[in-house]
């Protein structure tokens, strides 16, 4: 997984660089959310026992630490135990039963030199995976244009109150004050709603998109430590994080209808900003339930 909080309170920067060159990546395969990978860097990886695998991917330039925990057995005690300022930061994570956790060096908050790897005391080869592969997609970003995942949100709550504060406007008044007022309720959700849905890319349908690849992977190949234990983890994981997904989706997208309702045919530019950001998060619900109907996985929404 990637560290993670609360779409709707989310208040630390969160910064990627963005990068001046690009060239595309041609040896990439690009999987659901038009998440890419390179595969032939991926290959070499299964056939390896997990010690095998920590190695290679250190030979890759990632930084590989393991988290003090209380799970038996202890498979990766080899491995060193990151800073203490490491330490304390994620600590809290594993002992909620995170099991591994991918930081970019590119987004300041994390504090890394490297791209870095941490990781439970018992990871397992399909954790070990499943975090390298987060390695590989922020990889692949570098090799093209990033500027759809590489963005600063510098404050989610300032976004959220944002909107809320012209839409509770409107509810209280029973309308639009004046056009002004129609303009920045209409901006202040589409840029709400695009932070939202670009968190949840980045995070949740990341994870979904590397637990499906997995699994396929594991079907067709059986790569060294991959096993039915761990498929039926990945089966819990994705229902979770789709759901999760589901929730935000569906919230949003009840709010596109409540929104598109007040305004009229001659709002052309304004229903346009709109449709394009709210098809948008059609297009992702409808990935997240086409990923459920491939997988035999129900989901379980609450909105």
């Amino acid at each position: 997984m990637k560290l993670f909080s609360n779409l709707a309170i989310l208040a630390f920067p969160l910064i990627l660089a963005a990068q001046t060159s690009f060239a595309k990546c041609t040896d990439c395969t690009t999987l659901e959310f038009g998440k890419k990978v390179q595969v032939p860097l991926l290959s070499p990886l299964l056939p390896l026992d997990s010690k095998g695998k920590l190695e290679y991917i250190a030979r890759m330039g990632v930084d590989l630490f393991r988290m003090p925990t209380q799970e038996e057995p202890a498979t990766i005690a080899f491995l060193a135990t990151p800073s203490e300022d490491l330490m304390n930061r994620y600590k809290k994570h594993f002992d909620e039963g995170t099991l591994g956790i991918f930081l970019t060096e590119r987004a300041t908050y994390n504090r890394v030199e490297h791209p870095t790897i941490l990781l439970i005391e018992s990871a397992d080869a399909w954790t070990i995976t499943h975090e390298f592969m987060h390695y590989l997609f922020d990889r692949a970003r570098l090799l093209e244009d990033p500027t759809t995942e590489s963005r600063i949100v510098n404050n989610m709550t300032d976004a959220k109150e944002d909107f809320f504060g012209t839409w509770d406007r409107y509810k209280m008044f029973g309308g639009y004050a004046n056009e002004e007022h129609k303009q920045a309720t209409v901006a202040n959700f589409v840029t709400f709603a695009d932070l939202q849905q670009q968190i949840l890319l980045s995070f949740e349908m990341e994870e979904m998109a590397i637990e499906k690849f997995l699994r396929l992977i594991y079907i067709h190949h059986k790569p060294v430590g991959f096993d039915q234990n761990s498929f039926d983890r990945s089966t819990r994981y994705i229902r979770s994080t789709g759901s999760k997904s589901l929730d935000y989706l569906n919230v949003m997208l009840s709010s596109c209808d409540d929104i598109r309702n007040t305004l009229t045919a001659n709002d052309h530019e304004l229903l346009a900003k709109l449709n394009k950001t709210c098809s948008q998060a059609q297009g992702y619900k409808n990935t997240i339930l086409k990923i459920g109907k491939d997988l035999n996985i129900a989901f379980e929404v609450q909105h």
